[in-house]
């Protein structure tokens, strides 16, 4: 063995076994503290992958309802009438009840103007039979008069 260098008894041999020793105990400290740290880390990013996944699910369901809500009001929309369109057709839908309250109007004073005249015409002709009875009547009653 080496002479002592120091008052302690260090040698370069033994301060050169015990800085390796040192070096290597440091160097399984480091190698364990990272395989601990990668295997945390991978850990973290494993749960952090299924978070996300989660996410993206919940996500993904609520635009699916998102989706089915403006597909309701699209479908909606496309089947309601706009005021615009209501509004249209309300006064076409007026308009025609108004000219056929009109022709009704007309149709009727055309009957009761054709019943008006069948009734006068009916008093003529009936007026006229009265007359040619009471001229028939009178001609009997001259005609038997001078017979006797």
């Amino acid at each position: 063995m080496a002479e002592p260098c120091s008052p302690g008894g260090w040698t370069l041999d033994t301060l050169e076994k015990y800085l390796t020793e040192k070096i290597a105990a440091l160097e399984k400290f480091c190698a364990t503290s990272f395989a601990q740290s990668k295997e945390r880390v991978d850990m973290a990013l494993a749960s952090s992958d299924k978070a996300i996944t989660k996410a993206e699910q919940t996500t993904e369901r609520r635009f699916e309802g998102v989706n089915e809500f403006r597909s309701a009001l699209s479908d909606q929309s496309a089947l309601m009438l706009t005021r615009t369109e209501w509004q249209a057709q309300q006064r076409l839908l007026t308009d025609r009840v108004a000219m056929l309250s009109d022709s009704l109007a007309k149709m009727e004073a055309r009957t009761l103007g054709k019943h008006e005249g069948i009734g006068t015409i009916g008093t003529v002709v009936v007026g006229a039979m009265i007359g040619l009875n009471s001229l028939a009547a009178l001609a009997a009653l001259a005609i038997a008069l001078l017979r006797h």
